[in-house]
């Protein structure tokens, strides 16, 4: 447990410069942080499946049950212009999700919810080598790839993939969110409330930022009072699809966008 739990506390060891050295080459090139996971489409996508992802899935590539393999759906163009270029990877991303999902299946056998697992892995890390660093998601796509991560038990890999979120949008609710929540699963309450501390200074008001301090035990209003006030973040380059910070993916619908 304290290898677990020192891994999850580099920032606060003097470790930021090691990390961004380790980040640069992931950021970039999309090399995998756990190595060559294998990518893939998962058997069977089912439309109970399709309703449970986040709205632009059924817009992507060959998602659909019965699709061709390089169709999209009516709304491609919109999304296109929302998130750019990386829109033509996204539908990893999609997979991604579905097969987190199937993981936690009950019944499943270990060897199976590992492969499933691995799978999501290696269709994030497809969509990262796509990514620009102002594409509009990719924090959520980190955060979703520490996650992962922390399921197959890789709290070293969680961490480079949640810093890294952070790094790439500081006032980012969700890194912190599920960061603080590892960190209190390990048993430290203290750096879980640090962690949350940290992202209401960097997205003050935020409500679930605020409501997971409270579950802690902390009092978000006299943290308020005492912490120092902070310039409001740079504006991300070029179109923003925002996702709300509890949930595990953007949903945002082009009806109610355009």
């Amino acid at each position: 447990m304290p290898n677990v739990q020192n891994a999850l506390q580099l920032k606060c060891r003097g470790a930021r410069g090691r990390l961004r050295q380790s980040l640069a080459p992931f950021l970039l090139s999309g090399l995998s942080l756990l190595g060559l996971a294998a990518a893939g489409k998962p058997p069977g996508i089912t439309y109970g499946e399709i309703s449970l992802l986040p709205v632009f899935c059924k817009d992507t590539m060959g998602l659909l049950p019965g699709a061709d393999s390089g169709a999209m759906g009516p709304n491609a163009p919109y999304w296109y212009k929302a998130m750019g270029e990386t829109f033509r990877a996204m539908h990893h991303y999609c997979w991604a999700l579905i097969a987190m999902r199937r993981a936690d299946r009950a019944g499943l056998s270990a060897r199976d919810r590992e492969a499933l697992l691995l799978q999501a892995i290696g269709d994030l890390d497809f969509v990262l080598s796509y990514s620009k660093p102002d594409f509009p998601l990719l924090p959520d796509v980190l955060v979703t790839q520490g996650d992962v991560q922390v399921l197959l038990k890789k709290y070293d890999r969680a961490v480079l993939a949640y810093y890294a979120a952070r790094q790439a949008r500081p006032d980012y609710p969700r890194t912190y969110i599920n960061w603080a929540r590892v960190l209190s699963n390990l048993g430290d309450r203290k750096a879980a409330m640090s962690m949350l501390e940290d992202g209401m200074n960097a997205a003050p008001g935020e409500q679930a930022l605020r409501e997971q301090y409270r579950r802690l035990g902390g009092d978000p209003d006299k943290f308020s009072r005492k912490a120092s006030p902070k310039p409001p973040p740079a504006a991300s380059a070029g179109p923003v699809v925002q996702a709300p910070a509890s949930a595990s993916s953007p949903l945002v619908s082009p009806s109610a966008s355009q």
